[in-house]
């Protein structure tokens, strides 16, 4: 079986993925998933985690998180690997928008919009995989250069500015916390 790290936002929505994740764990260890497991302590960290997986020899990330977590995953794997097709990425939706994973099919329950994550785990322990698209930003001045990737939405302006006040909210998650944030 390949060789499978977990990197878990403990952070992600507020918190509250910490809680998910005691309900995860079990569900992929008896479901025969043998993986390493290592929690993110701050932003920007998951990139050198992800990158660092994949140079000692990790077939599978899993993003356990949001969609940040799910943006420094992808931006470590392909940084590992000078921005070429890389080992197999996952995604266990356990943050506050979680809109990468809105885009395949059947990513919720009846009893919820927001992407289920026993969806996700049932993918995951089925083994299934699917190409995905990637995109690159790179930006630069006199000084230097810096290379961004991205799999679900590149935004600037006021997009951005949204998305930088969107967790000044943390009794909301999803849309309503996206939309305070733009009327903030």
């Amino acid at each position: 079986m390949a060789k499978t790290l977990v990197v878990l936002n403990p952070n992600s929505s507020h918190g509250r993925s910490a809680k998910i994740w005691e309900s995860v764990e079990p569900i992929l260890r008896d479901g025969g998933l043998d993986f390493d497991l290592t929690r993110t302590t701050g932003p920007d960290q998951t990139i050198t985690l992800a990158e660092n997986a994949q140079r000692n020899g990790y077939e599978t990330v899993i993003a356990a998180g949001g969609d940040g977590t799910v943006n420094e995953v992808v931006n470590g794997m392909l940084r590992a690997s000078q921005g070429e097709p890389t080992g197999t990425f996952g995604v266990i939706p356990i943050g506050s928008g979680n809109d990468f994973a809105k885009m395949f099919p059947e990513p919720s329950t009846p009893d919820s919009p927001q992407p289920d994550w026993r969806v996700a785990v049932r993918h995951i322990l089925a083994g299934d995989t699917r190409w995905i698209d990637v995109g690159k930003v790179v930006a630069s001045d006199q000084a230097r250069s810096v290379e961004r990737y991205f799999v679900n939405a590149l935004d600037t302006g006021f997009g951005a500015q949204a998305n930088n006040h969107a967790h000044d909210f943390p009794q909301l998650t999803g849309t309503a916390m996206y939309l305070a944030a733009v009327f903030k």
